[in-house]
């Protein structure tokens, strides 16, 4: 998923999603005000959080569009 299409601020409930291009140009994604952390993206609309202390990728959720526009509006945690 190219980063704009993936960008944006989300809500889930009271927690506060947040993807923004990082400083490396490449999404990172904020839960609440935290520190961004990486985020990598696939075309099937899933994502994966990488550990900074690692580089590991973490499963991280997926993204949904509106069925009617097609526009990513919702971003879904795992675990959430």
């Amino acid at each position: 998923v190219a980063v704009p299409d993936c960008t944006g601020a989300y809500r889930n409930g009271a927690a506060h999603y947040r993807v923004a291009p990082g400083p490396d140009g490449s999404p990172a994604l904020s839960i609440d005000g935290d520190l961004a952390l990486p985020l990598v993206c696939y075309a099937d609309l899933t994502c994966d959080l990488v550990d900074p202390a690692s580089g590991r990728l973490e499963p991280g959720g997926r993204f949904h569009r509106d069925p009617a526009t097609g526009t990513i509006d919702r971003i879904q945690i795992s675990g959430r």
